[in-house]
């Protein structure tokens, strides 16, 4: 069974957090200090979590993992700016969410023809065939 996440290695953990900060920079254009490189939540929120998660394995649907989405909490209301967040979801064996919080809007099915190249008008279509 493929294990997800491991332990690593502390000169790891530096060197990634150090190319994802000069990536964030670079793509961004922002300073270092701008750049949200870590969150942090309560221990006690933590073991609340991890609480949870053992009451509902003592049914017959397991949960072998947390995936963390990350998201924008938009702190209108309170006149904050918006801020960075992350949402951990307890996840099933199957690979299922707990809860649905996220569903990628992909097509399901796709036609056997697909449309696309189309000639602009007025730039290139031919004259007194299509209204340019």
């Amino acid at each position: 069974m493929k294990k997800n996440g491991s332990k690593v290695k502390l000169s790891f953990a530096k060197k990634s957090i150090k190319d994802y900060v000069k990536q964030e920079m670079t793509r961004s254009g922002r300073e270092e200090t701008r750049i949200v490189v870590a969150h942090q939540f309560d221990l006690s929120v933590i073991k609340d979590f991890i609480a949870e998660i053992d009451k509902i394995n003592l049914g017959s649907d397991k949960i072998d993992s947390i995936r963390i989405y990350q998201g924008l909490d938009n702190r209108e209301k309170t006149g904050d700016p918006d801020e960075y967040d992350l949402i951990l979801v307890p996840t099933y064996a199957s690979g299922n969410d707990f809860n649905t919080v996220y569903v990628q809007k992909a097509i399901e099915k796709e036609l056997p023809t697909l449309i696309g190249k189309s000639t602009p008008c007025p730039n290139v279509c031919q004259q007194g065939m299509l209204p340019c």
